[in-house]
């Protein structure tokens, strides 16, 4: 082992050796360490018994394993492709590569420059290459996947020695009951040494899986009413954030990121709702339906609070119904 590390460059052999220490139980974390990468390195050394000495290979899956991926996928990568497309389009002069992932951490969809396919296929980041975090390590698209929030991977942040050149940048894709079906991940081969060199990424990741989020769940729920809201009135008209499918009587049968976080604010103050009993929009928003359940008029949220004596208002939000 100690022959083998001596013939690694010297990042990889002292990323090693900081990872080899962390697994005595000595505390050499570098100062800079994020709270959600350290949390990672411990789970890959203490859950997974990942051995940071003996680097693994891209682990890339056989041609019928990744069909049977991408076929259960498919009607996500059928409804993200206008996504994938759009966001690869802002980011490919930059040299990065995109792959999204499915719950597993497979990649089932890639973009990338076509004269850096043998270095992308080498360094994973192409069709069928696994990110799990139980095999990969601490990466973006298997961290993601694992604590369901957005996260950078930076170089020597990878637990992996195989990956620490690459800078990664990934966002969980939920459906509409949040659980997390995908990631979307944009990476380089190379990059400056800063992290915050990436926060470009972070955010332009993020909105774009919350972009096809979106469209998954109104493609999902392409027969029902759809109740769109936003904190103002115009931006509700171009693309409201908020999104609800609900029945005629305004009963909530699904909502999306945003819808949640509304939900999850009444929450507080009415916990006999649950997943199976969600409320009516009407409880929501201050309102009224017409009789026919397509027409509302609601400016603002109704209040919600942690106790009855202390309100806690929320943003003001105008509301509208797209059949």
């Amino acid at each position: 082992m100690i022959r083998q590390l001596d013939t690694m460059p010297s990042n990889k052999r002292q990323h090693i050796q900081t990872l080899m220490q962390l697994g005595e139980g000595r505390d050499v974390f570098p100062d800079t360490q994020r709270d959600v990468i350290r949390r990672s390195w411990q789970r890959c050394l203490e859950e997974y018994q990942l051995d940071p000495s003996r680097p693994r290979p891209v682990r890339v899956l056989t041609q019928q394993a990744l069909r049977d991926h991408q076929e259960s996928a498919d009607e996500l990568l059928h409804v993200a492709r206008a996504g994938v497309e759009r966001l690869y389009s802002q980011i490919a002069q930059h040299g990065y590569a995109l792959i999204l992932t499915d719950q597993r951490g497979i990649a089932v969809d890639f973009r990338g420059q076509r004269d850096q396919l043998s270095e992308l296929r080498r360094a994973g980041l192409y069709l069928g290459s696994d990110w799990n975090e139980r095999y990969a390590g601490t990466s973006a698209a298997g961290t993601c996947l694992h604590d369901n929030a957005a996260v950078t991977c930076h170089q020597r942040e990878h637990f992996d020695a195989t990956h620490i050149d690459l800078t990664c940048t990934a966002a969980p894709i939920t459906d509409p009951q949040g659980r997390v079906i995908a990631a979307l991940d944009i990476s380089a081969l190379k990059s400056p040494r800063p992290q915050e060199s990436q926060t470009f990424a972070l955010s332009l990741v993020t909105l774009h899986a919350r972009m096809i989020e979106d469209a998954y769940f109104l493609h999902r729920y392409r027969d029902c009413l759809i109740l769109r809201f936003d904190t103002a009135r115009e931006f509700v008209h171009l693309n409201g954030r908020g999104l609800f499918a609900i029945q005629e009587d305004g009963k909530v049968i699904a909502a999306n990121h945003e819808g949640r976080r509304l939900i999850d604010a009444h929450l507080e103050r009415w916990p006999p709702w649950t997943v199976s009993t969600l409320p009516a929009v009407t409880q929501l928003f201050d309102g009224e339906l017409n009789e026919q359940g397509k027409r509302m008029k609601a400016f603002r949220p109704r209040e919600c609070q942690q106790d009855m004596s202390q309100p806690v208002p929320l943003s003001s939000v105008s509301a509208e119904f797209r059949l």
